[in-house]
């Protein structure tokens, strides 16, 4: 069997009432794959696991080919090229531009002339909607604005892999459409995307398959538009679905502070 972009096995996590049992998966390349579940504080656990910001307590995961369970901190910053990862409450720097925050992983990690660097970060701003936004500061705007920024931002590398924490979380109308169009370009490009979110019907737009955790357990996989019922009401009697409420707050606050120096408050934004 060909390498898997994500290749989850026997993973147990339990971080206070947040328990993942024996979760074990594999994402293709080019795939696009919503986590669903009844908890979405568990759903983000597992993907900050899938970004090496969790050490499981058992079990294995496999981005792009390297355990990020034991992989060094080299190695990570290495995979992190190919690995964009969106945090749920759309960390950034406060005191510098959204262009400044985009243009950052490039900025460290290339040899990019300037030039270049401004132009492939003014793309992103403009692909997500912000081209007029693009030299606010980030603590000047609102968080809707921070969010989409914080996509454009895990692209600059050109990633093939988008880790995405609660997409719907935050935004406005405007945004969500935004982000319906990236990720069809996404989709359209081979990128494959891994995201947890609690609005069934925006991952219906974002993604193509469903995985339904239920009690950190999986309960259902394959196509989204398939998903039963049943799954569908369980959101919708408890008031959940389409409240795209962030659950990872502070939690992946760490998520690249190596990428570049900060204020521990601003550290996911390094990514």
């Amino acid at each position: 069997m060909s390498q898997a972009a994500v290749q989850i096995a026997g993973l147990w996590l339990r971080r206070d009432a947040q328990t993942l049992e024996d979760v074990s998966m594999r994402v293709d390349w080019g795939e696009s794959v919503a986590l669903l579940g009844d908890d979405q504080e568990s759903l983000s656990l597992l993907l900050r696991a899938c970004a090496g910001l969790e050490v499981p307590d058992r079990g294995t995961i496999h981005v792009a080919g390297v355990d990020v369970t034991s992989a060094s901190r080299r190695a990570l910053l290495e995979l992190r090229a190919q690995a964009g990862y969106v945090s749920g409450e759309g960390a950034a720097f406060s005191n510098m531009s959204l262009l400044a925050n985009v243009a950052l992983p490039l900025r460290y990690h290339t040899d990019e002339p300037e030039a270049e660097i401004e132009r492939r970060a003014l793309a992103l701003l403009a692909e997500v909607g912000l081209a007029e936004e693009a030299h606010e500061r980030a603590a000047a705007v609102p968080p809707a604005l921070r969010k989409r920024a914080a996509y454009a931002r895990a692209l600059a590398r050109d990633p093939r892999i988008l880790i995405v924490e609660d997409p719907s979380a935050l935004l406005d109308p405007e945004g969500r459409a935004a982000l319906e169009t990236l990720h069809a370009r996404l989709r359209a490009d081979g990128v494959t995307v891994l995201l947890a979110d609690d609005d069934v019907d925006f991952c219906a737009r974002l993604a193509r398959r469903a995985v339904v955790l239920q009690g950190g357990r999986i309960g259902w996989d394959g196509p989204i538009e398939a998903l039963p019922p049943a799954v569908r009401m369980m959101w919708r009697a408890s008031g959940v679905a389409g409240t795209g409420a962030s659950a990872s707050a502070n939690a992946s606050a760490g998520a690249a502070g190596a990428a570049a120096p900060g204020a521990a408050a601003d550290r996911t934004a390094g990514r």
